[in-house]
C-alpha cells in the first residue's frame, strides 16, 4: 500500500516540470506555493503562475481536483496513515489516475521538445 502514499508525487513533479522557472529564487517560491497536493490552495497558486507563464498555460495542468477525483483525495500527509486504511482498490485508483496525469504531461512536454534526450537523463554503466 506504499504505492498509495507515493502515487501523488509523480503528478506533482509532472505538473511542476511543465512550468517555466524564471530563476532559482522564483522556482523555490512557486514550488512552495503550489506544494505537493491538488487542493484548492494549490490550484489557486497554479492559476497565478499560469497567468504569467504562457508556455505552461498550453498544458492541461489546472482543475485536476475535478478531473481526477481519486488523486484529488491524495495528500502528502497520507504517509502518516496506516497503509491498511486505503485498501488495494483505492491504491489502484490513485495509481491509475497518477499514471494518466504523468503520461499526459510528459507526452506533451516531449512533443514540444521540452525534455532532454533520454541519453542525457540516464547514465549507462560500462
Amino acid at each position: 500500500m506504499g504505492a498509495y502514499y507515493l502515487a501523488g508525487y509523480g503528478p506533482e513533479c509532472a505538473r511542476k516540470a511543465a512550468l517555466t522557472w524564471p530563476d532559482a529564487r522564483s522556482a523555490k517560491e512557486i514550488d512552495k506555493a503550489i506544494g505537493h497536493g491538488f487542493h484548492k490552495q494549490a490550484e489557486l497558486a497554479l492559476a497565478h503562475v499560469l497567468a504569467v507563464d504562457p508556455l505552461a498555460a498550453r498544458y492541461e495542468l489546472p482543475r485536476w481536483q475535478t478531473r481526477f477525483l481519486k488523486l484529488a483525495a491524495w495528500s502528502e500527509d497520507k504517509r502518516y496513515e496506516s497503509s491498511q486504511m486505503f485498501g488495494a482498490a483505492a491504491a489502484r485508483g490513485v495509481l491509475r489516475e497518477a499514471n494518466e496525469v504523468v503520461t499526459e504531461v510528459i507526452a506533451a512536454l516531449w512533443a514540444d521538445g521540452r525534455l532532454p534526450p533520454l541519453e542525457d537523463l540516464v547514465e549507462v554503466m560500462p
